[in-house]
């Protein structure tokens, strides 16, 4: 894991990762690593950019009025280290302020269940809208759901 939380790329406007125009932030670094998984290039720790370098980037793309919130994906945006965690957490708290009428969106390859037991990742999804949890499965892969690749993922 890196100390960094680290932005791979930035998607805009994005409608198939959560409800409405988004920008879809992609985190590198995934400990998951699931079969079948369409964003393998994410999964090494450590590439793009530092999260807050790239904040004002984020900012800009997002205000705009038909840009309904953002989404935190990637790689897995919560399985990061406790510093980078810190670091999203900055930011999240920075966007609130910013857009306080747009929403969150994340996605993690693990559970609500076993997030909440990690106090910072806790805090996190406490400021968040919408989680969309789980590892993806390919034996349950079905392309007819939204926002989500297999039918063991919720939102």
């Amino acid at each position: 894991m890196c100390d960094d939380y680290k932005v791979l790329t930035i998607t805009h406007p994005d409608v198939e990762n959560g409800t409405g125009c988004r920008v879809t932030i992609w985190a590198s670094g995934c400990p998951h690593h699931c079969p079948g998984c369409h964003n393998k290039h994410t999964w090494e720790y450590g590439q793009g950019k530092n999260i807050l370098d790239v904040q004002e980037q984020i900012f800009e793309a997002v205000d705009k009025p038909y840009i309904k919130g953002i989404t935190l994906s990637g790689g897995d945006p919560l399985g990061q280290s406790f510093p980078a965690l810190q670091q999203l957490e900055i930011f999240i708290d920075d966007f609130k302020k910013e857009f306080p009428d747009k929403d969150i969106w994340i996605y993690s390859g693990d559970t609500i269940e076993n997030l909440v037991l990690s106090f910072i990742k806790k805090r996190i999804l406490m400021k968040c809208d919408t989680l969309v949890d789980g590892p993806f499965i390919q034996e349950l892969y079905d392309p007819d759901l939204a926002f989500r690749g297999s039918s063991n993922q919720r939102i």
